[in-house]
Formats: structure tokens, C-alpha cells, sequence
């Protein structure tokens, strides 16, 4: 690890897809989130989730595996008109801070 006045070189990590940087949002408590997982065959499910920490990738990825949707391989929006990206522990917190309402909770 690199210390003080020490430089660092490199890039930061990115999404292999649309090179996103992930960023640290704020944590926040989502009272109401719903999950829109779209299958490859054209169906769509909602999943209802209550009282989710934004940085709580696991707590997400349990509750969907537990109505069988498995965590590998799914992909989010990156921003408006952006591609798609994989949906990531290191990509959630972003995920969850654009899927936010733009004037919070309320």
C-alpha cells in the first residue's frame, strides 16, 4: 500500500462495459424498493423490498435469490441511455443512488 507522498499509479476500477468508476454514495435506509428483473425470454417480475441499506448488496442479492433469481449475470441501466452493466457489489451502491428519487425520500 502506498503511503504518504508516495505516488500511485493505475486507474481506479471500472465496469467492463460502459467504464463506469464506482463511487461511494451516502448510506441510506430505501423503506420501499422494487426489483424489475426482465428474463431473457421476455417476462417480467417485480420484487418488492422493504427497509434495504443503499449499500447493502447482499441483503438485495438474498432476497432475490430467494424467489429464484440468481445474481450472476444480471445487468443494470448505468445511467440514463447508458448500456448495460454487470450488477456487482462494486456497482450497487451507484445502482441504488440513480434509482433514487432526484428530491429524496418523501
Amino acid at each position: 500500500a502506498a503511503g504518504r507522498g508516495e505516488e500511485v499509479l493505475g486507474a481506479p476500477p471500472q465496469c467492463a462495459v460502459c467504464g463506469a468508476v464506482p463511487v461511494a454514495a451516502p448510506r441510506s435506509l430505501v423503506a420501499d424498493l422494487v426489483v424489475k428483473v426482465q428474463s431473457a425470454d421476455g417476462q417480467t417480475m417485480r420484487i418488492p423490498l422493504k427497509d434495504v441499506w443503499s449499500d447493502d448488496f447482499s441483503a438485495v442479492a438474498d432476497c432475490l435469490a430467494a424467489v429464484g433469481v440468481a445474481n450472476s449475470g444480471l445487468c443494470v441501466a448505468c445511467g440514463p441511455g447508458a448500456q448495460n452493466c454487470l450488477w456487482s457489489a462494486s456497482t450497487h451502491a451507484a445502482v441504488m443512488a440513480a434509482a433514487a428519487p432526484a428530491d429524496g425520500p418523501g
